[in-house]
């Protein structure tokens, strides 16, 4: 970032990692996703999941 007199600021660390976090959490919640398609239904129903449940599946694997 650029300050008024020119002189470059660093984000504070606290705030890249936490936006470091949230693009961690993204992509393992994408890996799960593509997991999960290529499952088929016995497959999901092996461990308790369906095609119309995985959404909130993914919800509960967020707020874990």
């Amino acid at each position: 970032m650029a300050s008024r007199h020119g002189v470059q600021r660093q984000p504070p660390p606290e705030l890249v990692a936490r936006i470091l976090g949230w693009i961690r959490r993204r992509l393992a919640m994408r890996r799960n996703r593509l997991i999960l398609r290529e499952l088929s239904d016995e497959q999901l129903r092996d461990i308790a999941v369906s095609r119309c449940g995985s959404p909130e599946l993914y919800r509960r694997l967020r707020e874990e």
